[in-house]
């Protein structure tokens, strides 16, 4: 019972373990360079040898964690970054004749097969192939053309269709991400409210987007599913948008973030009334400076907020709105902190453990056999979690070798002239992986004979 207490400690705190930190890389736009964050430190930059960084506007990563592209407007080309080892392996292979003109925005589709890029250059839209990271083609817009001033892409959380925002004519075109052609406007209502369109950003539901007028200081509503206009966020007195940029939405669905660059301030609309509710508060002595981009980490606890004027990075409490410091640089990295981009934390398919069952008769033991399976194939050590109340446990048997399925022994010995039914859970960890499996239950039927 010693060897099963010392392993259930281990096992919980491999549990707790698993609960990472947030971390989101960080363009640079002074130094062609891509801070590492984690938490709230700055960790190092991506490796970059062969120096393809250049120009960079933003970092897309795909839905699984293990990849992030980076669009390079002055070279472009967009780099692939390995998100395990923090290391660009390559470039998108662009078709001849070449799509990419000032890369600027792009965004992966949900199931990770495809993503769509802005490019600023030449007003067009081009389409990378995932699976083999190479440019297929650009975006049909029908004529008359709706692309001008191409410049941020969101896509529905459904994955049917994409919107682009267009600077140079106020208008928002609509994807068919099946066909990938441009199937029209959103519909503005008359009186337009579309000024200055900047960013656009969809709810995790996909029922309405935001999008930013940086001319009008507003932010307007689209109904996702008739694809129109249905009004505008209501701005509390005093006002609280002053040129309004970039927006977010939160995971949780519950509030959106507004950067004003006029004058360094952060705006909250709760998505539930469509109203601003809220300024951030900034502390003294204020941290934003010069604000750029927004992130919201996965459990919507905390937003980073990229201040291009003095280098640093601003975390904000989202429970309380407030910020609480500033992300610590010790090595100095953050150069013009432009575009930020929380990197997703996918947990491997883990290990599996089974239900079991074993009879015996009254003062005997038997021999239990547990089993459980795992994708991986790693060796798994067994544990056992709740010890048996009418019987004890002996050490465990491990398996010595790995597999999909694996197994181990221990006996089991009832109490002396106890009957009826028995019962004890175990669980498994993935001995290279630390995953940690489900908690399974071993049925014991101790059989009454006469005791004497």
């Amino acid at each position: 019972m010693k060897k099963n207490l010392i392993f259930f400690i281990v096992v919980s705190c491999l549990i707790h373990a698993q609960v990472q930190a947030s971390s989101y890389y960080v363009i640079n736009g002074n130094n062609n360079t891509m801070s590492i964050g984690s938490a709230n430190t700055i960790t190092g930059i991506v490796t970059d040898t062969a120096h393809t960084l250049n120009g960079s506007v933003d970092v897309a990563v795909m839905p699984n964690g293990s990849t992030a592209y980076v669009t390079n407007a002055v070279n472009n080309t967009i780099s692939i970054i390995n998100v395990g080892t923090n290391t660009v392996t390559g470039l998108v292979i662009d078709l001849v004749p070449a799509t990419l003109n000032v890369p600027v925005f792009m965004a992966i589709t949900p199931d990770g097969t495809k993503a769509y890029v802005a490019n600023a250059g030449n007003n067009t839209v081009s389409i990378i192939n995932i699976a083999t990271n190479s440019v297929t083609g650009v975006v049909t817009d029908l004529v008359p053309a709706t692309f001008n001033g191409v410049n941020y892409i969101a896509i529905t959380p459904d994955g049917t269709k994409a919107y682009v925002t267009n600077s140079g004519n106020n208008t928002i075109s609509i994807i068919n991400v099946a066909t990938n052609t441009v199937t029209g406007l959103v519909t503005d209502l008359i009186p337009a409210t579309f000024d200055g369109v900047a960013y656009i950003a969809i709810t995790p539901n996909g029922t309405q987007a935001y999008v930013t007028n940086k001319l009008n200081n507003t932010v307007s509503i689209i109904n996702v599913a008739t694809n129109t206009v249905t009004g505008l966020v209501t701005d509390l007195v005093p006002a609280t948008f002053n040129s309004p940029n970039f927006i977010i939405v939160t995971p949780d669905g519950t509030q959106a973030y507004v950067t004003n660059t006029a004058n360094n301030t952060v705006s909250v609309i709760n998505v539930a009334t469509n109203a601003v509710t809220r300024l951030v508060t900034d502390l003294i002595p204020p941290t934003f400076n010069v604000i750029e981009f927004i992130a919201v980490t996965p459990d919507s606890s905390t937003a980073y907020v990229t201040n291009d004027g003095n280098n640093t990075i601003s975390i904000i409490n989202v429970a309380t709105n407030t910020v609480t410091g500033l992300v610590s640089d010790p090595g100095a990295t953050l150069n013009g902190p432009f575009f930020i981009a929380i990197i997703p934390q996918v947990q491997p398919v883990g290990p599996v453990a089974n239900n079991g069952s074993a009879s015996t008769k009254l003062n005997k033991s038997v021999l239990v056999t547990l089993t459980a399976t795992n994708p991986t194939g790693n060796l798994l050590a067994f544990g056992i979690v709740t010890p048996p109340s009418l019987g004890t446990l002996g050490a465990i048997t491990q398996p010595t070798s790995g597999g999909t399925t694996q197994q181990a022994t221990l006996l089991y010995t009832p109490n002396q002239c106890v009957h009826g039914s028995d019962s004890f859970t175990f669980l498994v960890v993935d001995t290279v992986t630390g995953a940690v499996s489900n908690i399974a239950t071993v049925s014991i039927t101790i059989i009454c004979t006469c005791c004497f």
